[in-house]
């Protein structure tokens, strides 16, 4: 592959998948029909509405139109374009079977983004109530319960603990509120930034792999992408300790990155796949490991990914359907739990003040 002399950087964050899965899927068909791939690039950036998008394809026959590859041409557009379509297409390129390569890639594609699609969706209605818990929550301590608990000021008696820790939560959302606020947003600031940082990230992912119901549907996400990829690349002429590496830099997870690294030199040292991956029990379970010891021994092992790309596929469909279910009780055991903590705090004392009476 041709090494790209210089990068363009237009800010393509904005570029959606929708487009880009636009810009494969057309080109397949239009390459698939005869169509010169410079041609095709100037039909597909005038039937584009994306502008951004349309002066990456621009770019992209301009590159063409100076003798560079298509692969060349979208490694200059990293944040477009990552590392599983440059490589597919250089492998599309060199075997001469780009139009079968480009329908691979769209496949996978549409199998991502509705993978993705299914968690978020999922996500809504409990990122919803939260968001509602906390507003209502605040609002409260804020304006209604400090009326109330001004019944209590010329208390002489004890006040219950519950009531006490009430009264020195409302006091400080009252008077350092502001405080508060400023603390968590630094306090998340400086999360995000040591996130963003290599060990940071490592514990984060970790973290989250091992959290309770979502650590599991982290798990079947990267198992069902690691396989959807690995299949994919399967399907070309890309050496299959390249393909482990090419598809751990398209997994989020870093964790799971670094095993199929670590896999993929393992590989080039002869080592047998399942064996390697043997080594990451928490994060490729038995019936991963014994599908892959079949695959190798078989030389089925394109087919076998598939099945468990399609497995795993299934269990995020039918956990992410059920999410909704699963998380309702927790929250309301945790509106119930603040409920009953608030109205403890402001009756018992109640019964005290009736005594005195």
């Amino acid at each position: 592959m041709n090494s790209p002399t210089k990068k363009i950087d237009f800010s393509f964050q904005r570029i959606s998948a929708n487009d880009k899965l636009f810009f494969i899927q057309h080109l397949e068909i239009l390459v698939r029909t005869g169509f010169a791939l410079g041609t095709a690039l100037k039909t597909l950036a005038k039937q584009t509405t994306n502008k951004k998008m349309q002066a990456v394809l621009q770019d992209l026959e301009q590159q063409l139109q100076q003798g560079a590859t298509l692969a060349s041409s979208l490694e200059r557009h990293p944040k477009v374009f990552p590392k599983l379509i440059t490589t597919m297409v250089h492998a599309g390129e060199i075997s001469g079977n780009l139009d079968h390569i480009l329908k691979q890639l769209s496949v996978q594609l549409k199998k991502d983004h509705s993978l993705r699609k299914k968690v978020q969706s999922a996500m809504i209605y409990p990122s919803v109530i939260l968001s509602a818990m906390v507003i209502i929550g605040t609002l409260m301590f804020l304006f209604v319960i400090p009326s109330m608990l001004a019944i209590y000021d010329e208390f002489e008696g004890t006040l219950p603990v519950t009531t006490q820790l009430l009264i020195t939560i409302t006091d400080i959302m009252v008077h350092q509120g502001w405080i508060v606020a400023l603390v968590l947003i630094v306090l998340i600031f400086l999360a995000s930034r040591v996130i963003q940082t290599p060990s940071g990230k490592r514990v984060f992912h970790r973290f989250m792999l091992r959290l309770p119901i979502f650590g599991s549907i982290a798990l079947k996400m990267n198992l069902a992408r690691f396989s959807q990829m690995l299949h994919s690349l399967l399907t070309t002429d890309i050496p299959i300790d390249q393909s482990f590496v090419v598809t751990g830099n398209t997994l989020r997870n870093v964790i799971y990155r670094d095993a199929l690294v670590a896999t993929s030199e393992g590989i080039k040292q002869g080592a047998p796949i399942a064996s390697l991956l043997e080594r990451e029990p928490k994060l490729f379970p038995p019936v991963v490991t014994q599908m892959f010891a079949v695959g190798e021994q078989s030389g089925t092992l394109e087919m076998i990914t598939e099945e468990i790309a399609n497995f795993y596929d299934e269990e995020v469909d039918q956990i992410t359907s059920g999410l909704a279910a699963i998380i309702e009780p927790i929250l309301i055991l945790i509106l119930g739990g603040a409920v009953a903590f608030i109205a403890s705090a402001l009756i018992l004392p109640m019964y005290s003040l009736v005594d005195q009476i």
